[in-house]
């Protein structure tokens, strides 16, 4: 399938906006129309990315929970596909221990793209015959 590139001139793209329109809705018509579309909803991943970016002052062990969950994976699970000791993340998680900037950097790389990351460990494991 070919791939179609369009640049788009912002002061071009706001001339043919029809604002009047715009303006006239409601918050609930705008809501109602954002959650009938799908390609403008955010994923759970999304939410945290967008929080691991922007919200500097959330506690770690919040922003490693809510991406935990994003991913629906268990304590265990996440622990052993990012091979995080379990002690560590449960320790991080209940704010027992705070991690280092190493595994600061690394839980926001796994934040930025989870399923990559997991991709790229298991590829790196060795394989047993």
């Amino acid at each position: 399938m070919a791939r179609i590139r369009m640049k788009v001139d912002p002061a071009e793209a706001r001339e043919r906006l029809d604002w009047k329109r715009l303006n006239a809705k409601s918050d609930a018509e705008i809501q109602r129309g954002i959650e009938a579309d799908p390609d403008a909803q955010l994923s759970p991943l999304d939410h945290v990315r967008i929080m691991w970016r922007l919200n500097k002052l959330a506690p770690i062990k919040k922003k490693l929970r809510l991406l935990r969950r994003a991913l629906k994976m268990s304590q265990a699970d996440f622990a052993e596909a990012y091979g995080i000791p379990l002690p560590t993340l449960q320790k991080w998680e209940q704010g027992g221990r705070e991690p280092d900037e190493a595994a600061l950097s690394y839980l926001q790389v796994i934040a930025q793209d989870p399923r990559k990351i997991m991709r790229l460990r298991s590829a790196s494991r060795p394989r047993v015959a």
